[in-house]
């Protein structure tokens, strides 16, 4: 299975940006972004997600991504309080590596995703 080199729509945010008014109404979401394009509108928190065993790769450059930023957006977190920086420690590159056994340029560890997840408060009185 070949994974994509990136995903459609990340040198704009105009995809995202309509996702989240179409989601308006529907409650509370998680978003991720970078620090290369503009945060989204109506951000409740900010998280990092710091990337631990990222490798460098073919890279040129003095430094390299090792993190991504994660928008909370809309009411519901509640929870005991925690940094906002949360470490995973997944091997992503490779052919044992995130990327190449998900089939997918940016999957995200359940690790990860508890996190958020632990800290919503889901209504109990609609569908989602």
């Amino acid at each position: 299975m070949r994974v994509a080199d990136s995903v459609k729509g990340d040198d704009s945010t105009m995809i995202r940006d309509t996702a989240i008014e179409l989601w308006a109404d529907k409650g509370s979401a998680i978003i991720f972004g970078s620090w290369r394009q503009d945060r989204p509108n109506n951000v409740s928190h900010r998280l990092i997600w710091y990337k631990k065993n990222a490798f460098p790769g073919f890279r040129t450059s003095a430094f390299y991504p090792a993190e991504e930023e994660i928008y909370l957006i809309g009411g519901g977190w509640t929870g005991k309080p925690m940094q906002n920086v949360i470490t995973t420690n997944e091997m992503r590159s490779g052919a044992a590596g995130l990327v190449a056994t998900s089939g997918h340029p940016t999957p995200k560890p359940i690790s990860l995703m508890a996190v958020s997840y632990t800290h919503l408060t889901l209504p109990t009185n609609r569908e989602v």
